[in-house]
């Protein structure tokens, strides 16, 4: 990868760097232990990336994966709960009461927005479907969802249709085509009112608590924007970072914002004046916790936050003009939603993945939906198949409570730092070894396990039935595995190329890649974009070398140019496509 000599002290640095990412947000784990990711005898589940995962709560399986929000009904009993990844779209009646599902309506696509204030007419977005509606309408009665007649704007163009967040108030429906960058107004009637140009990719909606602001996070612009209702003229236009999500106003009107390219939440006052809270761990890493959605208590003294890379809910106290984290919850993998129930006793987690894996080898159960390759005779399940969506019912923490939450949630995250520690006490004698390193060239291959390559390799732990491209079809890579390391039980993030990329190139895939890729592997319609959404907000291994003095040379891989929609569509790159490779 590398077009200059690299000296051990130089390359080290930059090493260094990218496994100081890495050791906190779990790019690549090797088993060095011998524990190997799986179930532990505690019930706590080591996952591949090296963090251990602890549930707590009464646990609820979804028929889909990616759960994105969770309305609570007014019998107080009963909670929607909508899911938009890679499998099933669905739109959930969970009984909060007995811990069931009691009714599933799947869709062919959905995405995050969901208001479930009139039971009458429930509005879940549609996300981009071919047949080209914008809103599912639903209606709930005696216990029971009912599918209505979907929403669309005509004037619109099929491509051009996808809505993200939609907010119903007392007289107007609005609605946020992330796709256009358009907020559309409209009337309980449907009737169209008007349609605001926003910044790109508007990702979500909040109405303050007097009616009177309508707050839109801007996704793909690092920024907010607050329209005032009655004129919907902007008020307020603040940068708070990259990627911001989900956001939620206060009783006394602060706006809090999850900002998912970071570890912090970012809190608009009174004066619209940012200040930024972190809510990971402490542990003085770049970029991982991913804040992806907060919810405030009943009461306004507490905020909720998921910390999807963490693995946990953190919790704020905001009882007072600056918040302080108090602690986090436990989750199972990639939580994707939180909120407090409307008796203010429980918390309901949303989480995207689950503990998903082993590889069933080669004896696959071709009876379970997902299986692919049987027209090959090679049948295998797919990763993106195992992905498990769930819910977990959580009595809300006392302090103590809390405190042991705390113990547990970080310990998780905790042992990977203390491998990252340790690999740096070995500075010195990796420093040494590298005296003789001229050239270093990262050879990435995609697409393939380690099974599939070296499965036929008795030297390491690898199970021959799913070698594929055994050492008469990959001489080279064999003989290099021989001639250096192996790296067996090495194990990366990213369940995808697409993800596995960024993890492979900067030790961390965004909010937009992780709800995305889901949706383009599954062939569902992906939101256009460019390098403002698809970039990681930490930094790239050449990146990292550039800044240390020396020479990077990369053959077809991300640098100036991310693998988007848009990017290569640019003046600039048209006029010197060679520029970029």
């Amino acid at each position: 990868m590398c077009g200059k000599v690299m000296t051990a002290k130089s390359w080290w640095i930059v090493s260094a760097a990218l496994l100081g990412v890495a050791g906190l947000v779990a790019a690549g784990w090797k088993a060095n232990s011998g524990e190997l990711p799986g179930l532990r005898p505690d019930g706590s589940v080591k996952i591949p990336n090296g963090w251990t995962i602890n549930k707590v709560g009464k646990l609820i399986d979804l028929p889909g994966d990616f759960p994105q929000d969770v309305a609570f009904l007014k019998d107080g009993r009963h909670a929607l709960v909508n899911t938009a990844g890679f499998n099933d779209h669905t739109l959930n009646l969970i009984d909060l009461q007995t811990g069931q599902i009691a009714q599933t309506i799947t869709v062919p696509t959905a995405w995050i927005g969901l208001d479930a204030s009139n039971e009458s007419e429930i509005l879940l977005s549609a996300g981009q479907p071919k047949s080209g509606e914008m809103i599912h309408r639903f209606t709930y009665d005696s216990g029971k969802l009912n599918s209505a007649k979907p929403w669309s704007d005509e004037t619109t163009a099929a491509n051009d249709r996808f809505i993200s967040s939609i907010v119903r108030t007392k007289d107007r429906i609005y609605a946020l085509n992330i796709q256009t960058d358009e907020l559309i107004t409209l009337d309980h009637d449907w009737t169209i009112l008007r349609k605001n140009r926003l910044r790109y990719r508007p990702y979500a909606l909040a109405l303050s608590p007097d009616g009177e602001q309508l707050a839109i996070s801007n996704w793909g612009d690092k920024s907010v924007s607050i329209y005032e209702t009655k004129t919907m003229s902007m008020l307020k236009y603040a940068e708070v970072g990259p990627l911001p999500s989900s956001l939620q106003y206060a009783k006394d009107g602060r706006l809090f914002v999850t900002v998912s390219g970071s570890d912090y939440v970012a809190v608009l006052d009174k004066n619209k004046q940012v200040t930024k809270v972190n809510v990971g761990f402490g542990l003085s890493q770049p970029v991982g916790s991913s804040p992806v959605a907060l919810s405030i208590s009943r009461d306004g003294s507490r905020l909720y936050v998921a910390n999807a890379g963490n693995n946990a809910v953190a919790v704020l106290d905001i009882s007072k003009s600056n918040p302080t984290l108090t602690g986090h919850i436990p989750t199972d993998r990639y939580p994707t939603l939180v909120k407090e129930t409307p008796d203010g006793k429980r918390l309901v987690i949303g989480t995207a993945k689950g503990e998903y894996g082993p590889n069933a080898g080669a004896k696959v159960d071709t009876t379970v939906k997902g299986v692919r390759g049987q027209q090959y005779n090679i049948p295998y399940r797919y990763i993106s198949t195992m992905l498990k969506g769930r819910l977990s019912v959580v009595d809300k923490p006392t302090s103590s409570q809390l405190s042991a939450y705390t113990k547990i949630a970080q310990a998780g995250a905790l042992a990977r730092k203390k491998e990252a520690d340790d690999l740096l006490v070995k500075q010195k004698t990796v420093m040494d070894a590298m005296k003789s390193i001229k050239h270093v060239i990262y050879v990435i291959r995609e697409n393939r396990t380690y099974d599939q390559v070296f499965g036929d390799m008795k030297q390491g732990n690898g199970d021959p039935t799913l070698c594929l491209f055994g050492e008469d079809v990959t001489p080279n890579s064999h003989q290099l595995a021989k001639d250096f390391i192996l790296f067996d039980n090495f194990y990366a993030d990213g369940e995808c190329s697409q993800c596995g990329h960024q993890w492979t190139d900067a030790a961390y895939a965004n909010d937009y890649c992780e709800k995305q890729w889901v949706l383009g592997y599954s062939r569902r319609s992906q939101i256009r974009s460019d390098l403002r959404l698809t970039s990681s907000p930490g930094e790239y291994i050449w990146t990292q070398a550039r800044k240390q003095g020396l020479k990077a040379r990369v053959y077809g891989e991300y640098v100036d140019v991310q693998e988007d929609h848009d990017s290569l569509n640019s003046a600039e790159i048209k006029a010197d496509p060679e520029k970029y490779g």
